[in-house]
């Protein structure tokens, strides 16, 4: 199998799902490093970083077509349905979220893609950290199905099953991202975390969705796409899934750095614990070895 990072000079990076959050931030990511990135996303969206190119990865004649004509070096496929949107419709969720993996990854072998990334999630280990203990998680951990209570979650985990078919044929790997925070949040359970980065109005008042000690792992869309730019550029990838690893912050420490940001902000948490959909503890040494990633270090409240 030819090296993908020797290949980058014959093609572009594709970067599928580039018009969501987390697809702007690595478009931009990879361009600011000198890379060739062909963005694309369904038909009228924006990366928010040049033109998109048109694309439906449930339409699998599509996919094969426009892989083969652009002949990428790599893909990056970010491309998924979340939310409330991925149990109202199961037939698209799965059409995009499974099938697309496939028909991406098909037509990625038909041309010769060298690397195939994508992203994954922690919500691959269910929503119980006491399931796990006291200690960080490592990838070699799993959560079994009947643990499950979040459709994404488990969707994600057969997505890995399926994607880990293909390591034969090509380089593939997973990053499962802690909760993404950065600028532009407005909407879901995470809409809150963007006042980490913006900063807020001095008589906003911000709720979060946890109690004073309940904890969560939080990773900035800079990071998550730097960890993609440090995967683009690697010479090899032997893995084939890698925590993105987050800072586990409590409701409080939360809490005290938003008021560090803004004094005269008000700060609404919640008074009892209700069931969170992720587990909060996630080792990153897979990631630091293999591509040297390192989380850049928030403010400390």
């Amino acid at each position: 199998m030819t090296s993908p990072e020797a290949n980058l000079a014959s093609g572009p990076i594709l970067v599928i799902g580039a018009g969501g959050f987390l697809g702007r931030a690595v478009c931009k990511a990879l361009r600011s490093d000198g890379l060739n990135v062909v963005a694309a996303d369904l038909p009228g969206l924006d990366s928010g970083e040049g033109g998109i190119l048109g694309l439906d990865v449930s339409d699998r004649e599509a996919v094969l077509d426009t892989v083969a004509n652009l002949a990428p070096a790599q893909i990056i496929n970010l491309s998924y349905i979340v939310g409330p949107a991925l149990a109202a419709d199961l037939h698209r969720s799965v059409s995009v979220n499974l099938l697309g993996q496939v028909n991406c990854l098909d037509a990625a072998v038909a041309t010769g893609v060298g690397r195939y990334l994508h992203a994954g999630s922690i919500g691959a280990y269910g929503p119980d950290q006491s399931y796990y203990g006291d200690r960080d998680i490592a990838e070699e951990d799993g959560c079994p199905p009947a643990l499950h209570t979040e459709l994404y979650g488990a969707m994600k985990a057969f997505d890995e099953m399926l994607i880990a078919q293909y390591a034969p044929h090509i380089e593939v790997c997973g990053f499962r991202f802690s909760v993404i925070f950065g600028r532009g949040r407005r909407n879901g359970f995470t809409k809150w975390t963007s006042a980490l980065v913006e900063l807020p109005n001095d008589t906003s008042t911000i709720e979060i969705p946890l109690s004073p000690e309940q904890q969560i792992s939080l990773i900035s869309d800079e990071d998550a796409a730097r960890l993609f730019l440090l995967a683009v550029r690697a010479k090899r990838i032997s893995r084939t899934v890698m925590n993105s690893g987050g800072h586990t912050l409590s409701g409080t420490e939360i809490s005290k750095l938003l008021k560090r940001k803004a004094k005269n902000i008000s700060v609404r948490l919640c008074k009892a614990q209700s069931p969170l959909p992720f587990a909060y503890r996630f080792s990153n040494e897979r990631a630091t070895t293999h591509l040297g990633f390192k989380l850049t270090p928030l403010e400390q409240p």
